[in-house]
């Protein structure tokens, strides 16, 4: 008679024909077309994620002379606002430049302004007076071409052309319309319409030079000069444009489209996996210990898990965000907590299986402890349904994330909201009718890596089905 085992049997996944359930799950993963290029997608989009701080424009950078470009367009290379400063390098994107000359073609620069304190009376204009030397007139008459008068009050300011003002008459209908205070400040604004040539010196980096002056005039010197890039017509170094190339065009505030969607899915893609594990953690050993207990404690569990079932989960997702803030630890929790519901049901409906088997039997026999059971020998056994139902429900955690951004409930890092696939699509919703580009590279983006994720649950769902062992 021989002695009986002290040790209870392994994995019961043994190898028919030598050829393991793994290895036999992965060679009919490979035949499944759908699922293979799934798995693709997902994981170009992933690495994209992984490199997206090598990017050679920011996300977050807005080009006022780039806004609302469709797909395969250029712009010029400039920032929002340039200061160059003689002696001091230039700034960027020229930080680099060693020896050379910038040349730019902006709108004019100079611009000769007076201003003047308006006061009415009675709807009637009481004193017009120069600010500079408060010299009192009786007229005000501003027209002709270039010319511009800028009305600041206490709460707005206004633009208007060709506007002539009398002591002792009303303001002029447009201005009447618009102004209600009985003192306001204007200015004349006389612009040159020649556009101004800027041209910049660089010796190893540093400025050497500033001179402003008409196009194809003489320069002027300056210690310092600022540039806006909505001022831009264009800038030239070395007889060449210098140019920013948008492959997937730019959003109406001017910010890169390609740069912005790749973010959108570092974000996006780290909510769906952070979000899943959090309900794998929870799920799988909730599930485990309710199944394998079993009894009042297994029925006790599953009241619980019934009641969760039973409470409206994305309201419950929407109270946790406004009550505890918008950052990602409490997305991570709130959409986590949710999400273990199911896992855990699954999970114990496979121990609730496992454990009649006769190496469980053995390992209780021999006084194995019951959290190493749990651990060492039914999740084990599980791990196939854990991984197809892990599979599928990162899809589900985006596109939750992304109807929560859609709502305006974007999360935030440090105080700066974190713009995932669904903020983009929402905020390219808003500007559809300026700009379709946005919102349709968002909408596909997020749609095409929904659908690719769903078809690598399905595939690895079929792979790891043991109904389906040895059918080739």
């Amino acid at each position: 008679m021989t002695e009986a085992t002290t040790t209870p049997p392994d994995n019961p996944v043994q190898e028919v024909a030598g050829v393991s359930l793994w290895q036999d799950g992965l060679s009919r993963l490979k035949k499944n077309r759908m699922a293979v290029a799934g798995t693709f997608v997902v994981a170009f989009m992933a690495l994209l994620a992984l490199v997206a701080d090598i990017l050679p424009l920011d996300p977050t950078t807005r080009h006022d002379s780039a806004q609302n470009l469709p797909p395969f367009s250029t712009a010029m290379d400039v920032e929002p606002q340039m200061l160059f400063k003689v002696g001091q390098r230039a700034p960027f994107p020229y930080i680099e430049l060693q020896t050379d000359t910038l040349l730019f073609v902006t709108e004019p620069l100079d611009a000769e302004e007076i201003v003047y304190r308006v006061r009415l009376r009675r709807g009637r204009i009481n004193s017009i007076k120069e600010e500079v030397g408060a010299v009192e007139i009786d007229s005000l008459s501003v027209r002709g071409e270039g010319m511009l008068v800028q009305v600041l009050t206490q709460s707005d300011t206004f633009d208007f052309q060709d506007i002539t003002l009398r002591k002792g008459q009303g303001l002029p209908a447009a201005m009447a319309e618009q102004v209600k205070e009985r003192a306001f400040t204007l200015k004349s604004i006389s612009i040159s319409l020649q556009l101004s040539e800027v041209r910049i010196a660089l010796d190893s980096g540093l400025v050497t030079l500033i001179g402003v002056g008409p196009q194809g005039g003489l320069s002027k010197p300056r210690e310092q000069l600022q540039i806006e890039d909505w001022t831009v017509h264009s800038v030239r170094h070395r007889g060449k444009d210098l140019s920013l190339y948008y492959w997937l065009g730019s959003d109406a505030s001017g910010r890169d489209q390609l740069s912005r969607l790749i973010y959108g899915g570092r974000i996006s893609l780290m909510v769906g996996l952070v979000a899943t594990l959090v309900s794998l953690l929870i799920g799988v050993l909730y599930g485990s210990f309710a199944g394998y207990l079993g009894g009042w404690v297994d029925r006790l569990m599953m009241r619980v898990v019934d009641i969760l079932y039973a409470l409206p989960y994305m309201f419950l997702v929407i109270i946790l965000l406004v009550s505890f803030g918008r950052n990602l630890l409490v997305l991570f929790i709130a959409l986590g907590c949710v999400q273990w519901l199911t896992m855990a049901r699954i999970v114990r409906g496979q121990v609730l299986s496992l454990k009649e088997k006769e190496f469980i039997e053995a390992a209780h026999t021999i006084g194995t402890p019951t959290w190493k059971i749990i651990t060492r020998h039914l999740i084990p056994n599980t791990i196939g349904t854990i991984v197809v139902y892990t599979t599928l429900t990162v899809p589900a955690v985006i596109l939750q994330e992304a109807f929560l951004s859609f709502l305006g409930l974007n999360v935030e890092f440090g105080g700066k909201p974190l713009e995932s696939w669904g903020a983009l699509v929402n905020q390219g919703w808003k500007v559809i009718k300026l700009n379709g580009w946005p919102f349709a590279l968002s909408a596909f983006v997020l749609s095409i890596t929904l659908f690719s994720l769903n078809f690598l649950g399905d595939g690895l769902r079929d792979a790891l089905d043991p109904q389906q062992r040895g059918r080739r």
